[in-house]
């Protein structure tokens, strides 16, 4: 029953005439380590991301520890922080989830810099080590080139180019380029919500029946504005790998949508290289911390 209640709050949120497909707020700064608070344009990011909370479907990164594998699979993964000049003129900040693919390269939505339906993206911030409100201990930051390197709009994907090589610091995501997907097999989801410190979904956090839909990867795991963007991880062995990008709800109160990493590595000559550069190298681990374009189908993106 709260999953269609909060589903459907996050839709409303994300679905409404003067909202962004990720999260949008009306004012505040790229800079700023904290999403300005109640000022969502539309309202609501911050009630949905409590309220996944206290049914325990989101939870915090840093409260696990820091050799914990889930903290240490979040450790490539961060926040895009976005200005944004509307048509009007009207200046906005918008944020979404990418992820490091190599020391100089993020993976996130097409939808984000590129495509950001609400105006034109002047500006854009790569925060990494973003866990906590209270102090910016460990965060960093990095410049991010707006025109992409390699783009999609139809699998909704972007890589851009990152300044001062973030990847060797905080490593890369893994992908599964030829996993084999399975209806309601575990998944989790590690992102921004809201464009808040970084968060992990893990309750209730399955593939759909079915799971494949042509090019997406359906899930029923908890997502809202500022997930856009965020890797999906199968549980897998010998390890977690990325099976998807999340991009949009598809159903009120019952579905999300990720774009398939196959079917983006199949596109993409930069993923391509990178996928056969790990084959061939074995898998590259994040360090560990020194302290211990779209569809035409009608969309919704969170």
């Amino acid at each position: 029953m709260f999953k269609k209640f909060f589903l459907g709050l996050s839709l409303i949120v994300i679905c409404g005439p003067a909202m962004a497909q990720s999260a949008t707020y009306s004012g505040g700064s790229i800079y700023d380590l904290s999403p300005p608070s109640q000022q969502a344009t539309g309202g609501g990011y911050l009630e949905a991301l409590v309220l996944s909370k206290r049914q325990h479907r989101m939870k915090e990164i840093r409260d696990y520890a820091e050799s914990d594998i889930y903290r240490q699979l979040a450790r490539p993964i961060g926040r895009l922080a976005m200005n944004i000049e509307a048509p009007s003129g009207a200046q906005k900040l918008g944020y979404c989830t990418v992820s490091l693919i190599d020391d100089d390269h993020i993976i996130t939505n097409h939808h984000c810099i590129v495509g950001n339906p609400q105006g034109r993206v002047t500006d854009a911030l790569l925060w990494m080590g973003f866990l906590s409100t209270r102090h910016s201990k460990g965060v960093k930051q990095y410049g991010v080139e707006l025109k992409p390197a390699d783009a999609d709009q139809e699998l909704d994907y972007a890589i851009h180019k990152v300044r001062g090589k973030p990847g060797e610091a905080w490593g890369r995501i893994k992908l599964a380029s030829n996993a084999k997907i399975f209806d309601k097999q575990s998944l989790f989801i590690i992102h921004h919500p809201a464009g808040d410190k970084q968060h992990i979904t893990l309750g209730n956090c399955l593939t759909g029946t079915p799971a494949i839909d042509n090019d997406d990867l359906l899930h029923v795991c908890d997502t809202i504005g500022g997930s856009s963007g965020a890797p999906v991880f199968a549980l897998m062995f010998p390890e977690p790998k990325v099976v998807g990008l999340h991009y949009r709800a598809v159903d009120i109160g019952s579905l999300n949508a990720a774009k398939r990493i196959e079917r983006i590595v199949e596109r993409s000559p930069l993923l391509k290289r990178l996928t056969q550069e790990v084959v061939a190298g074995g898998a590259t681990a994040a360090p560990t911390s020194s302290r211990g374009t779209h569809s035409r189908r009608s969309q919704c993106f969170t």
